[in-house]
C-alpha cells in the first residue's frame, strides 16, 4: 500500500506506518530524498518538477508482501534533452484547445 502525504519523512517516521504502508510519498519539504525505515520506503522528488520519480514495488504473491523496492529519479534537464521534437499535428490540436480556453476566460 502507498501513502501520499503532504509532510516530510521526519513527521511520519517511528509511528508504526510500516505495519500498513510499503511506500510513503512525501511532499511538504520540497527536498529530493529517498530513504527507508525497515520495510517502509520514503520518497520525495524535490519541487517545481525538478525531477521525475520512478518507483517499482515488486509484490510476492506467496508471501503477500513487497519483496523488492527500487526508487530512482531523473532530472528535468535529462527529460528535456531526451524529448524529440513535438508532433506538429498534436501541437496544433493542443494549441487550438489552449486558444479556446483563453477565449472562455
Amino acid at each position: 500500500m502507498t501513502l501520499s502525504a503532504h509532510t516530510g519523512q521526519e513527521d511520519l517516521a517511528g509511528n508504526g506506518l510500516e505495519n500498513y504502508v510499503d511506500l510513503a510519498l512525501c511532499g511538504h519539504t520540497h527536498r529530493y530524498e529517498t530513504d527507508n525505515e525497515g520495510d517502509l520506503y520514503y520518497a520525495q522528488f524535490g519541487a517545481y518538477n525538478e525531477r521525475i520519480g520512478h518507483i517499482t514495488l515488486t509484490y510476492d504473491l506467496s508471501t503477500r508482501s513487497v519483496s523488492n523496492t527500487s526508487i530512482s529519479a531523473i532530472s528535468k534537464s535529462q527529460v528535456e534533452n531526451s524529448v524529440i521534437a513535438p508532433d506538429s499535428e498534436i501541437s496544433s490540436i493542443v494549441n487550438s484547445y489552449n486558444e479556446e480556453c483563453r477565449e472562455e476566460a
